[in-house]
């Protein structure tokens, strides 16, 4: 299988943004912007292009989320190299990727993560508000946006990020990181038409929701076709069944752990 990480040029525009938070909402889906969009709702401007849509999720929502993926097209699993039952990444096989953190309250703290390596933070975190396009929305909080910009090495973007808001909410730098010269939105680059090609490369992955679709599972090496069902926050389970067989097997489309 090509590695899609290579073979595709994603980008999310703030229309399509919007279109995903407003099917969310219409799903009950109390969605909070997260990564680039987070920055430039908290500064309403878009001051990047940016290629993917994070997004945090109670993940007591995630099966109405599933609904409301489906009806945009975003409903396969990008593979990443990094996903874990609580991170990972979906899109539609050809521009838009959406990358998801489900997340659960305890008390007035969100727990993020596993059992033993998870991580608490106050609820206070993703309680900021921005703009996208002319739309509200809910997004992390400036101090927690910049915070969640460090503790890895900083991209161009992140420099240029964490610098912003910074001098937007009048905030200390982080070490390792410098004021920007960038004060106007840049220029949008073009988008790439999809290459049909890709979209039958993508569309062998996970289908997300209540529907019959193919499924190829990579450490099996094989195809399989079955109901597609889903399990939050722990795994993401598809019941599939392999060609010319008339037995059915679990696995988790998340971590690829099997099990009867």
């Amino acid at each position: 299988m090509k590695d899609l990480r290579t073979t595709t040029t994603h980008q999310m525009s703030a229309p399509e943004a919007v279109d995903i938070l407003d099917r969310l909402a219409a799903s009950g889906v109390d969605a909070c912007v997260g990564g680039g969009w987070a920055v430039d709702a908290l500064l309403t401007q878009q001051t990047r292009v940016h290629g993917d849509l994070d997004l945090w999720l109670p993940a007591n929502q995630f099966d109405s989320a599933v609904n409301a993926f489906v009806e945009t097209g975003v409903d396969r699993l990008f593979p990443w190299g990094d996903d874990r039952p609580w991170n990972f990444v979906l899109h539609d096989g050809a521009t838009r990727r959406v990358d998801l953190h489900l997340y659960e309250a305890v008390g007035q703290h969100l727990h993020y993560g596993g059992i033993e390596t998870g991580e608490t933070f106050p609820a206070e975190a993703l309680t900021g508000h921005g703009q996208i396009a002319d739309r509200a929305v809910r997004c992390e909080s400036p101090h927690w946006a910049i915070k969640w910009h460090t503790g890895y090495p900083a991209r161009p973007e992140d420099q240029a990020d964490v610098a912003l808001l910074c001098q937007a909410f009048d905030i200390d730098l982080p070490d390792g990181f410098h004021r920007s010269h960038h004060s106007a939105p840049r220029s949008p680059i073009s988008r790439a038409t999809p290459d049909p090609d890709r979209r039958k490369v993508t569309q062998g992955m996970v289908l997300l929701g209540p529907v019959l679709g193919s499924l190829h599972h990579p450490q099996a090496g094989q195809s399989w076709r079955g109901a597609i069902l889903v399990q939050a926050p722990v795994h993401l389970r598809a019941a599939v069944q392999q060609p010319g067989s008339s037995g059915w097997k679990s696995i988790c489309s998340a971590c690829s752990c099997w099990w009867s």
